[in-house]
């Protein structure tokens, strides 16, 4: 079983941007596609540290998340992925939330094209 640890702050960057790359420097966009997807392909297990950063994004949190669970599914995105969180453990109730709505919307999106 192969896994990877990402620390957002310190293998990304401590200061999260918005949602898209045309948004500005690191996006969740941005996020999502060079370091996310790769790790969560490459993984049988991936835990994300989200604590350390300067601010935080819901954008950039919704983009990278969301887009996981909207080309994975949130069955497959929570069977692998860990979100690792000491000091902003708060948020990760959320997080989830903007993953399971995500899922709504990809079903729902399924449905209709069926």
């Amino acid at each position: 079983m192969t896994s990877t640890y990402i620390h957002i702050a310190k293998n990304y960057s401590p200061r999260l941007g918005g949602r898209y790359v045309r948004d500005g420097k690191f996006s969740g966009e941005d996020f999502r596609d060079r370091v996310l997807r790769p790790a969560f392909l490459a993984n049988d297990k991936v835990s994300m540290n989200i604590d350390g950063t300067e601010n935080i994004s819901a954008s950039f949190y919704e983009e990278a998340l969301g887009g996981l669970v909207a080309e994975f599914g949130l069955k497959a995105v929570l069977e692998k992925l860990t979100i690792v969180a000491v000091e902003r453990g708060y948020l990760v109730p959320r997080l989830l939330r903007w993953m399971e709505q995500r899922e709504a919307q990809r079903v729902a999106k399924t449905a209709a094209n069926a």
